[in-house]
């Protein structure tokens, strides 16, 4: 077994939590999430196109070989919804930090260690201390949402893709 395909093993098996204020001061609720509830679903002749499309990218070393196995194998990403990208028309692009592909958050589930105010999920997903927002004098520091008080509005553009 390959390392990419244990880590996609390990992952299918990983509990993610999201940890909840109840309202009452200092209570929190433990919501399992389950990402599986976040995949776009997609009409069958879109989906045979988005798979040669995940194909095609996985190909050019621009989709990661857990994460394409992770989908080949489950029907469904664990971390990010390459379907949302592939709807939204989005294409990968190298980051200035590690100098590797990413997709942008569009796409990120709320189990995503960088679940930001960019992805389609946080209009529904985001209380305080849940996702977060991306700023820094480059735009390329991650910033954890408030544990009290309202989170850091969704992006403008996240509207436009999803009525898209």
């Amino acid at each position: 077994m390959t390392k990419e395909e244990w880590d996609a093993k390990q992952n299918g098996l990983k509990k993610t939590y999201q940890f909840l204020p109840t309202g009452n001061a200092g209570e929190v609720e433990k919501k399992e999430i389950d990402p599986r509830d976040y995949e776009t679903e997609l009409p069958l002749e879109q989906e045979k196109k988005f798979q040669s499309w995940l194909d095609k990218y996985h190909q050019e070393k621009k989709i990661p070989d857990g994460d394409y196995q992770f989908y080949k194998q489950n029907g469904y990403g664990y971390g990010y919804d390459f379907r949302a990208a592939y709807k939204a028309g989005l294409k990968p692009q190298i980051s200035k930090v590690d100098n590797e592909w990413h997709w942008g958050d569009f796409g990120k589930k709320p189990n995503h260690e960088s679940f930001s105010n960019e992805s389609k999920y946080y209009t529904t997903e985001a209380n305080p201390g849940v996702g977060g927002y991306w700023g820094g004098d480059d735009g390329e520091e991650f910033i954890k949402n408030p544990s009290i008080g309202a989170p850091i509005p969704p992006t403008k553009e996240v509207y436009k893709k999803l009525k898209k």
